[in-house]
């Protein structure tokens, strides 16, 4: 079981945020996780309730709040308007705590509920791309059952999904007698693959279908397997080409090569052909205008020139590879531009078969993907980058757990067989010191690759208002000189501060003034208040106690200063720390 103190800590520290509230929704608690999720001050939550929250939708955060109360209905959601005008959506956990308190646990789940409606409607655009595509597409689980065919595959086949439902591709016979089998098996093996012109009619696998008569069409075809994350083929998807006019009519032929010709015009890829043993043969006017070369310079194997001279052997491989297997040729290689740059491109190409299957050319295009290989390099940079922040991250909380751990030891060396409340005041006190300073330290990393070192005026902006919140209402009015200190010497000036600040409050009055000042090499901290001062027998190492032990071997030893005990003439008392900066 957890312990009052315990509970408390574990509420406050909790990245999550937590809320305590009585039956009728007031707040009786509530974390800074909570205040920065809402949006509010914990003043300002303090004073407010459930149904103070604006809801987008319903029921509101209140009527699911007594729905919880009257039938412990223990989880939900709900949709709120964050105090600046941000719409967000957060998931809940809450419990009965006592008799008339309620401990509520929330998460954000904005971003999860954005991605979830995106992923809907990309799922949406996928199905209205398939049934809409004017190629045939017919979708088939990896063992051979047809599970999604568009308007385009039933129209051309005369079918519908009904009729093949029962049918599997890999126990085709007609398949098998016209040497289509291995090809389609390759798809299924996990190869893309073309599949050669072929006269198919489906209504000679499946006689027993009533369907309207059709003409045989002939047909060509793709197969391209789809694989998830692990590898494992999870469908794959035929795409069939009805090229029976086509085959037909040389006219069909030769209206088919205008268009061709007329999208490699307007496309702004690079479209190139080939003889079957990859020597170009027709002039490409997009390969012209991109390298610069002639068509004399680029006829047969001349377009290789225009290739980095470090890709040339990736090609000749990939190349090797796809021209006996008759598959896709795909290949990443840098291309020279026309002013002399090289660009990365992505080549593919198919093999395109003649009557008897041979390879009568080879047609692809290359994509110039220079951009997409940057932001490759810059999300590999990154992910270095995120590396190294989370190694410095462990380095930086496993000190931090060592200066606690020191703080705790001193209260042990002293011999008392409790701790006081006040010892475990300033290790909580130190322990949100050095919170705020991982915190700091993270939020730079975010931004920028240097997180070896911060800045002492970003410290001191984000470190006093948490010490000036424990001063009982007395201010703490502070200049400070802005410059880097390393992680280690800034923690240790923080650390500083905070036990310097601690005696102020607990012996002298009126405001706190601190004063950094940087001189050449070195710098001076000065602390001051208007209490009674020091004693004139004052001896910082007779006089010694927790506190003052933290201050001199701080001062001393980790910022390898001096520190120096005095009164002020006009009353109270100063201590002044110089250390070196080197």
């Amino acid at each position: 079981m957890l312990s009052g103190e315990q509970f408390q800590h574990l509420f406050e520290n909790s990245l999550d945020a937590m809320v305590i509230a009585g039956d009728t929704g007031k707040y009786l608690a509530v974390n800074q996780a909570a205040c920065d999720l809402f949006g509010y001050s914990r003043e300002q939550m303090l004073n407010m309730s459930v149904g103070d929250l604006r809801t987008v939708e319903a029921p509101g955060a209140l009527e699911q709040y007594r729905t919880y109360v009257q039938t412990g209905r223990e989880t939900g959601e709900f949709t709120f308007v964050r105090a600046d005008i941000q719409v967000r959506t957060a998931s809940y956990t809450a419990c009965r705590v006592a008799p008339d308190q309620h401990l509520s646990i929330l998460r954000d789940i904005t971003l999860q509920k954005e991605a979830e409606e995106q992923l809907r409607q990309s799922e949406t655009r996928f199905r209205l791309l398939i049934d809409q595509s004017p190629s045939s597409i017919q979708i088939l689980s990896p063992d051979g059952f047809t599970l999604r065919v568009n308007r385009a595959w039933e129209q051309l086949w005369n079918l519908t999904m009904d009729d093949i439902r029962d049918y599997n591709m890999l126990q085709d016979k007609q398949l098998v007698a016209k040497g289509i089998m291995p090809y389609i098996q390759r798809g299924f093996s996990g190869e893309a693959a073309a599949i050669p012109p072929a006269l198919y009619d489906p209504e000679e696998t499946l006689p027993d279908r009533k369907r309207t008569p059709n003409p045989q069409r002939r047909t060509q075809a793709f197969i391209y397997p789809v694989k998830d994350a692990s590898e494992q083929i999870i469908e794959v998807v035929l795409i069939h080409e009805d090229i029976t006019e086509r085959v037909q009519a040389e006219e069909a032929l030769r209206r088919s090569e205008e268009r061709y010709r007329s999208l490699v015009i307007a496309t702004s890829q690079i479209v190139w052909t080939t003889d079957p043993a990859g020597a170009i043969v027709d002039r490409l006017d997009s390969w012209e205008e991109f390298t610069g070369q002639t068509q004399a310079e680029y006829t047969g194997w001349g377009w290789s020139d225009a290739v980095h001279p470090e890709d040339w052997v990736q090609i000749e491989r990939v190349w090797k590879e796809a021209m006996p297997s008759r598959r896709m040729f795909e290949c990443q290689y840098r291309l020279r531009y026309h002013d002399g740059t090289y660009r990365h491109m992505m080549a593919r190409g198919v093999p395109m078969p003649d009557e008897r299957g041979r390879i009568r050319e080879w047609v692809g295009t290359n994509t110039d993907i220079t951009e997409q290989v940057q932001h490759v390099t810059e999300i590999e940079s990154l992910n270095a980058r995120l590396k190294r922040s989370i190694q410095e991250t462990h380095h930086r909380v496993k000190n931090n757990l060592q200066i606690i751990s020191a703080l705790s030891e001193i209260q042990i060396s002293e011999g008392h067989p409790t701790v006081p409340i006040t010892a475990v005041i300033r290790i909580g006190q130190h322990s949100r010191l050095l919170a705020a300073i991982h915190d700091l330290l993270t939020q730079q990393a975010k931004s920028d690759e240097q997180i070896d070192t911060f800045s002492t005026l970003a410290a001191m902006d984000r470190l006093l208002p948490l010490l000036e919140a424990t001063t009982g209402g007395r201010k703490i009015h502070y200049q400070v000189d802005d410059i880097l200190l390393s992680v280690q010497k800034g923690t240790s000036l923080a650390l500083l501060v905070s036990e310097l600040i601690s005696n102020a409050v607990k012996h002298g009055k009126g405001d706190i003034e601190l004063t950094f000042k940087v001189t050449g090499e070195s710098a001076r901290l000065e602390i001051c208040d208007d209490g009674p001062g020091f004693p004139d027998t004052f001896d910082p190492q007779t006089a010694a106690n927790t506190g003052l032990s933290l201050i001199d071997s701080t001062g001393r030893f980790e910022l390898r200063g001096n520190v120096e005990y005095e009164n002020r003439s006009e009353g109270g008392a100063r201590v002044i720390v110089t250390f070196p900066l080197a």
